[in-house]
């Protein structure tokens, strides 16, 4: 009997770490939208482009520093990955991502928008490949894994740290979905 090792991973937290990168980077986004639901001077803003000013400088500070402490964290448990440029710009984009959405959805309806928000995280715990292969979940959350941004962080990662077989550049860049993302964001606005 002989053994193939295609993907030289040596420990669990290695094959875990793109997914709980994702979900780390997505929870500090639903988080910063609980703790700063109004802006941060507690006054009502005079109009809607003080309200985008006033949000974007919190919470998009607040998605880069989320982005490159995850990434020294990672580091700081004994994970490298293959490319750490193209890894720590994926931990930003992918936290200003999700920062996005969450505040979009929350923007959109307080209460309303943060349960939204928690269900789609739920949704993506399940349907991102991050814990199982896509093909041992349900048929449900194999329809819905493409719609949900969480799947490419958890490609795009685990395709750059750890497998250089995979190109992640084959599924779009981070940036386009970014770039989505705020469009979506100012339809809702």
């Amino acid at each position: 009997m002989s053994k193939t090792d295609r993907d030289n991973v040596p420990v669990n937290g290695v094959g875990m770490a793109p997914y709980m990168i994702s979900v780390a980077l997505f929870v500090c986004a639903l988080s910063t939208n609980m703790i700063f639901a109004k802006l941060p001077s507690g006054r009502h803003p005079e109009s809607r482009w003080a309200w985008f000013k006033s949000r974007f400088e919190v919470n998009g500070t607040i998605a880069v520093i989320a982005g490159v402490l995850v990434y020294g964290a990672v580091h700081l448990i004994g994970l490298s990955a293959n490319h750490e440029m193209a890894t720590l710009f994926l931990c930003v984009i992918g936290s200003v991502a999700f920062m996005s959405i969450v505040t979009a959805l929350t923007t959109w309806q307080r209460k309303i928008g943060a349960f939204l928000s928690l269900i789609l995280l739920l949704l993506q715990l399940a349907s991102s490949a991050g814990t199982y292969p896509l093909a041992l979940t349900n048929g449900f959350f194999q329809a819905i894994h493409p719609f949900l941004p969480m799947s490419y962080t958890v490609f795009w990662s685990s395709s750059n740290d750890f497998d250089d077989r995979r190109n992640w550049k084959s599924s779009g860049l981070p940036s386009d979905d970014y770039c989505s993302f705020c469009r979506a964001r100012n339809v809702v606005l």
